[in-house]
């Protein structure tokens, strides 16, 4: 019955079904208390919710019975990674992946807590680790392809070839969205604006200012949200669109269908540093695409049609 229970809460987790996934955690564990997969796997649906300070408690408490879990001890560290406890978070990913060196995803967050420390070169090294076992995994390879940008060990040409090597990966999965771009009447044109940063901060500030100044005669104006955290967001700049769509909490193909869907003639993506915010654009919702601020390098995919910088914004 538990590992029943614990296939389902695995399932939920995935598909990120997070309180379906708590419920069958607690019957499983539940059904068999002294389940170490169980009581890891609770900690780890904590964690996943933001819950750090109820997780953490929890993976101190399986590591007093269970020393040697290498998933203890790595979720240890990232529940401390998230609370900035960098120099307590170090030691214990260092000792989940002393216990098991193919461990990809506490690779990941070894780097991540080296980079808070100003350590880039060794974090990118811990990049490259995971990304050796688990080529492209998307924990690691966001904030690899991020960081090499800064890191002086790596030229133009080599951080374009591994933006192009991720890119050719993404595209060469098949992306058909099975949604028809619906046919509509009228002269302006559609222009989307996409981005998983319209919060208060950096982007909307920069987008403001460009949002306010469309013919809005000639164009009519969609702005796609993926952040949950978009009300303050929405509050200043809902006045410079014709409509806004929350996104957030849907899967890229999902995201790419809801664009699509809205017969969106261009497409603006206004967070491109990050490798997993262009994957959207892959699918092609939009005849044409471009990526406007916030970049630090090439998209790495053949569907971005253009590419608008500008010293002050990237």
């Amino acid at each position: 019955m538990a590992a029943g229970l614990l296939e389902q809460a695995r399932a939920h987790l995935q598909a990120g079904r997070i309180d379906d996934a708590m419920t069958a955690a607690r019957a499983a564990l539940a059904a068999s208390p002294e389940d170490l997969d169980a009581m890891l796997l609770m900690a780890r649906i904590l964690r996943r919710s933001g819950r750090y300070d109820i997780a953490a408690p929890m993976y101190d408490a399986i590591l007093a019975h269970f020393p040697e879990s290498a998933e203890g001890h790595a979720g240890l560290g990232a529940c401390y990674g998230a609370a900035r406890r960098y120099t307590d978070a170090i030691p214990a990913l260092e000792r989940a992946v002393a216990l098991k060196p193919d461990y990809f995803e506490a690779w990941c967050f070894l780097g991540e807590a080296l980079i808070e420390q100003g350590k880039t070169g060794a974090a990118i090294d811990c990049f490259e680790k995971s990304l050796a076992i688990a080529p492209f995994n998307h924990v690691a390879i966001s904030k690899y392809l991020f960081h090499i940008t800064f890191d002086p060990r790596f030229g133009a040409k080599r951080i374009f070839d591994l933006n192009r090597d991720w890119g050719r990966h993404i595209e060469s999965a098949e992306r058909r969205l099975g949604v028809a771009r619906p046919a509509r009447s009228g002269a302006r044109i559609r222009l989307g604006y996409l981005s998983d940063e319209f919060r208060q901060g950096v982007t909307s500030r920069f987008m403001e200012s460009v949002l306010a100044r469309h013919d809005r005669d000639a164009f009519e104006i969609f702005c796609y949200a993926r952040n949950a955290d978009s009300v303050a967001a929405t509050e200043m700049l809902t006045g410079y669109g014709d409509t806004w769509r929350n996104l957030s909490g849907l899967s890229d193909a999902a995201a790419a269908g809801a664009i699509r869907r809205d017969a969106i003639d261009i497409l603006v993506l206004c967070t491109s540093y990050r490798a997993e915010s262009r994957i959207v654009m892959a699918y092609r919702p939009a005849p044409v695409q471009v990526c406007y601020n916030n970049m630090v390098s090439t998209t790495g995919l053949t569907a971005v049609d253009y590419k608008i910088t500008e010293p002050l914004t990237d």
